[in-house]
């Protein structure tokens, strides 16, 4: 389903959720499901946000994955959202953070990650914020909810 590049990727999403689970007591199982499944809707850069929601879908009809919490963390790993469970934080951060990945700020980021996960989610979603604005791309509210939600926890 995935071209070489993209496979590679999800092995390497696969190898930081693993790492993110142990860090965190998430399970190890259901981390590596849903991070090599991550982009299996994912054929071209024409997919853009679409294929994290049909990934579920696939994830479910294709690979017989059961667990509504992997569908749920490969619907969330672009965009994120409020109220994220381990699971969906490890994926979102998996995806955001591997090791192919190299954007300012994302060894610091990575770091981040295996200190709060939750200021780790906060970061990155500022961090897709800022590269989107640069770039003068959309931004999906999805994402500011994100950000917005993770930003008022800081509070608490």
């Amino acid at each position: 389903l995935l071209t070489k590049e993209r496979f590679e990727h999800s092995l390497r999403v696969e190898k930081m959720a693993v790492r993110l689970a142990g860090k965190w007591g998430g399970s190890v199982k259901l981390a590596s499901q849903a991070a090599l499944l991550h982009d299996s809707a994912r054929r071209s850069h024409l997919d853009g946000l679409t294929h994290a929601s049909s990934g579920a879908e696939l994830a479910r009809r294709r690979f017989g994955i059961k667990r509504l919490s992997v569908w749920r963390a490969i619907r969330r790993h672009t965009l994120g959202a409020p109220r994220m469970s381990l699971l969906d934080k490890i994926i979102y951060l998996a995806d955001h953070l591997e090791t192919g990945r190299d954007y300012r700020g994302v060894k610091d980021l990575r770091l981040l990650a295996f200190k709060d996960l939750n200021e780790a989610v906060l970061a990155t979603a500022e961090s897709v914020l800022r590269y989107l604005r640069e770039h003068d791309r959309p931004i999906d509210p999805r994402t500011l909810k994100t950000r917005n939600y993770y930003r008022s926890m800081r509070k608490r």
